[in-house]
């Protein structure tokens, strides 16, 4: 739910990777080498990935809700910062997460079926201020700091 409403697509969404340029660089990287369950850039599910965050698209919403119905009853509600939409490909996105970076962790790493990189992702978005001053550079330095060398991420871009 939206504002109150269900969601409907309004045309006002962009790709994720153009909207948020870094951040295609620090999944795939934490996709391939972070984790017990990392396996490099060379697999199926590796490519898998790349092409999800090719299609992903990411809308920014005042108030993001999620709700539970029956019988096209309304049971429960409850506010939400994010939420990935699957079958639309797009990632909703309360407005309040463009200053909590970390809050992006749980929906992208649904997105992508890596739940076990949602610490991973939340422990390098923790070192941004706001998602949109975000610099290449800042992505890389951050990576680093999580021992994902620059050869690593050489092959990755």
């Amino acid at each position: 739910m939206v504002q109150g409403g269900h969601w409907i697509d309004s045309g006002d969404k962009t790709l994720l990777r153009a909207e948020l340029e870094w951040i295609q660089l620090v999944i795939l990287a934490l996709f391939a080498y972070a984790s017990g369950q990392s396996r490099s850039t060379g697999t199926k599910t590796f490519r898998s990935g790349i092409e999800v965050l090719r299609q992903a698209k990411i809308q920014w919403v005042s108030d993001l809700e999620v709700g539970l119905s029956a019988a096209s009853e309304l049971i429960t509600r409850t506010l939400v910062e994010i939420y990935w939409h699957s079958a639309e490909d797009i990632l909703l996105c309360s407005k309040d997460v463009i200053e909590k970076p970390n809050a992006l962790a749980e929906g992208l790493s649904t997105m992508i079926w890596r739940a076990d990189l949602e610490p991973y992702l939340k422990l390098v978005f923790n070192k941004f201020a706001d998602i949109f001053s975000v610099s290449h550079e800042d992505a890389v330095s951050t990576l680093q700091e999580v021992h994902i060398s620059s050869d690593r991420l050489a092959e990755i871009e």
